[in-house]
């Protein structure tokens, strides 16, 4: 036989489907099922979390996290940013509107709101406290309101 006509047992199967087949062992078989009552799932589910980490780890799958930073969350929510009224150097009100309002009063001054994490955050590991607001004046004039959430690891039993 050449390369060509040699038979390839790893070519990937042209028809597709959402169940795959497998057969295993009988210990195999016992050690999926006792590790799934164990977490209190089914062998199946234990199963696909088992082959969705492996093909993560292999890179074969891809898989989009959506972001947990403060800017991701809270900058822009349902098409509408944050905006924050000035009045005088005091942040009386922060608001959701879909384009820059207008002021009603003299005086008044609607600046973006821009929110951070004080570190990276990640959601396994971390808390967020309450915020910290920041009034920003680029060369006298207000020019936007940072707001910064302190990340704190979570002890271990919360973790």
């Amino acid at each position: 036989m050449t390369d060509d006509t040699a038979p390839n047992r790893h070519k990937r199967p042209t028809v597709r489907s959402n169940t795959l087949h497998v057969r295993l062992e009988p210990q195999l078989c016992d050690a999926v099922i006792d590790a799934a009552s164990h977490r209190g799932m089914s062998s199946s589910e234990w199963a696909r979390q088992a082959l969705r980490t492996c093909a993560m780890l292999e890179g074969t799958l891809k898989v989009d996290t959506p972001s947990r930073d403060a800017g991701t969350l809270y900058d822009r929510v349902d098409g509408r940013q944050r905006w924050a009224l000035i009045q005088g150097d005091a942040i009386v009100g922060l608001h959701y509107h879909a384009e820059k309002p207008t002021s009603e009063r003299e005086g008044d001054v609607w600046v973006p709101v821009v929110h951070r994490d004080s570190e990276p955050f990640d959601l396994a590991t971390h808390w967020r406290l309450p915020p910290r607001y920041t009034l920003i004046d680029v060369y006298g004039t207000h020019d936007r309101v940072i707001v910064t959430f302190p990340v704190v690891l979570k002890s271990v039993e919360e973790a």
